[in-house]
């Protein structure tokens, strides 16, 4: 009998383009939760909603007897941490592109 699984290439598209999201996201969370001065607990939050989706959805899918609804909900609390990050980013990128931001804002003096 055979049981090897043959993937196709928008099935790896899918994945490899969904594991890039989510390790930049990490990276960025994690990156703005250390350097961020004013918005620091909305990135400590993000970050710790993406670690505690990936602990629950890998501690529920390890056992012997999966636990569905736990490994959905740790996929849940995971993806709200990537949407948090993500949506941070568009703020982030919309408060230094705006064009109603005063251009001397930086200057003293």
């Amino acid at each position: 009998m055979n049981t090897t699984v043959v993937w196709s290439a928008s099935e790896l598209s899918a994945i490899g383009a969904g594991v890039l999201v989510f390790f930049f996201c990490l990276g960025f969370s994690v990156w703005k939760a250390l350097s961020a001065s004013q918005s620091g607990l909305y990135w400590h939050i993000s970050l710790c909603m993406i670690w505690l989706g990936v602990v629950i959805a890998a501690i529920a899918g390890s056992r012997a007897e999966v636990w569905t609804t736990a490994v959905n909900i740790g996929y849940a609390i995971l993806s709200l941490g990537i949407l948090l990050t993500l949506g941070g980013m568009v703020y982030l990128a919309l408060h230094h592109l705006s064009i109603y931001r005063d251009r001397n804002h930086h200057r003293t003096g």
